[in-house]
């Protein structure tokens, strides 16, 4: 990694931090998640798991794997320095706050008759407790994986599928090991901005590198496929190369182990067109 890499990112980090930390709307939700959770602990320290948000669930884009016979869920924690906890070393500034924490169900004007975003405060409990409860996380996940493991053993033709960061970029190689390990059986994936990850010895675990305006020039050389967001409308077509090299369509599902190698993963920007002012993450054609 170069110095101007390295500083770059730096002062991404730094500026997330204070943006998510001063945000009222977001200090408003990581208060009540963390009632949320305070109400849902016992005596003895441990979790009432009725009284929280599941851990795996789908969305619009996993959904998409229907149609390809897969079953795809996904965790999503709260990006960034949302929940307090950064779950995003490696985001620029225009990617975090252009990000798809925002968009659909996320979107910030999908409140409740009490004001209250419950799919944001969801995601900074889940957060919460990935940091807070590591032991008590992990358990209930090795448990809602079974859940679903039973579910799809019973339907023909159709294989489980998890997606671990949503909206998040953890290194599960390290973190979540065991579990990889645990369901060898069950494809793995998730894009990522950290460019030093090292899965070799996980075979059911697959990476697409996403690119953001700090790291553009150096995920040149690295050989996974990189995931490229175009200023796109959504019923308009992405480009058919670029960089001279073949883009397809990314929108149409969610799978990225089943692209084909050496492409570039093509998306469309999902969020507000007024945040693409200066918006170097967002590729404009």
């Amino acid at each position: 990694m170069n110095k101007q890499y390295l500083e770059n990112q730096k002062q991404a980090n730094n500026y997330l931090k204070n943006h998510f930390n001063n945000d009222s709307f977001i200090l408003y939700h990581r208060k009540l998640a963390y009632e949320q959770i305070k109400n849902a602990t016992n005596k003895q320290g441990f979790l009432i798991w009725g009284k929280l948000p599941k851990l795996l669930t789908k969305n619009a884009k996993l959904e998409k794997g229907n149609k390809y016979e897969y079953y795809n869920i996904g965790l999503q924690l709260a990006p960034s320095y949302i929940s307090g906890f950064n779950t995003c070393p490696n985001a620029s500034i225009n990617c975090g706050l252009a990000c798809l924490n925002f968009t659909g169900h996320g979107a910030k004007h999908m409140l409740n008759k009490n004001n209250i975003h419950m799919v944001l405060k969801a995601r900074i409990i889940r957060t919460i407790l990935f940091f807070e409860y590591r032991t008590q996380f992990k358990n209930r996940l090795i448990q809602e994986i079974n859940l679903h493991k039973n579910k799809v053993d019973k339907l023909d033709n159709v294989k489980l599928c998890i997606r671990l960061n949503v909206l998040s970029d953890i290194k599960h190689e390290k973190i979540n090991k065991d579990i990889l390990e645990m369901f060898n059986d069950i494809q793995f994936y998730d894009y990522t901005k950290i460019l030093n990850r090292d899965i070799k010895h996980l075979s059911n675990y697959h990476l697409t590198i996403s690119r953001n305006e700090i790291n553009k020039d150096i995920i040149k050389d690295i050989p996974n496929n990189k995931a490229y967001v175009f200023n796109v409308k959504r019923n308009d077509k992405l480009p058919l190369t670029y960089e001279n090299k073949k883009v397809i369509d990314a929108d149409l599902h969610d799978l990225r182990f089943l692209d084909e190698k050496n492409v570039i993963v093509g998306l469309r920007y999902k969020g507000n067109n007024k945040d693409l002012n200066n918006n170097k993450f967002v590729i404009n054609l």
